[in-house]
């Protein structure tokens, strides 16, 4: 399933979900050109995805299970607030729902394969409109149970 298809069937359910902030502080290092990342969680020992180190600007994000991630350095500077050396505070701001139902797979925003499993959350990064029905939904992707558990806090 592509990005737009899954925006399309969850975006009535994810505008009206609850809102969550990433509470975690993660690390954050230069990646080296051709280096592979293989993101795995620790809620499924599976690999979620396996990406390469494409930009000199590219950096990898640790978080504090040990999840590894590629992104942008404008990626991190927009989404994490420096605190010391290589350690961030996320300003991430997500709405998210618990997924129930057979496993699947679709294609994440950067272009890798994700798979969805039955108690995982799908998580949407969005732009608020001035009303529910003008909120844009940028992208969603797979948080594992655990990793949700240990990095997010509902806003109220």
């Amino acid at each position: 399933m592509t990005q737009e298809e899954l925006i399309g069937k969850l975006r009535y359910l994810l505008i009206h979900s609850k809102t969550y902030e990433k509470i975690s502080t993660v690390r954050a290092r230069k990646g080296s050109i051709g280096e592979k990342i293989i993101t795995q969680l620790k809620s499924d020992d599976k690999s979620e995805t396996i990406s390469t180190i494409k930009n000199e600007s590219d950096y990898v994000i640790t978080n504090p299970g040990g999840e590894e991630y590629i992104i942008s350095g404008k990626k991190l500077k927009s989404n994490y607030d420096r605190i010391s050396g290589d350690l961030y505070q996320s300003k991430g701001i997500i709405k998210a729902i618990e997924y129930t139902g057979e496993s699947f797979e679709f294609e994440a925003s950067w272009g890798s394969k994700m798979f969805c499993l039955n108690g995982d959350t799908l998580a949407a990064k969005f732009v608020e409109g001035d009303t529910i029905e003008e909120t844009e939904i940028l992208e969603v992707y797979r948080i594992g149970r655990r990793e949700m558990a240990e990095t997010y806090l509902p806003i109220i």
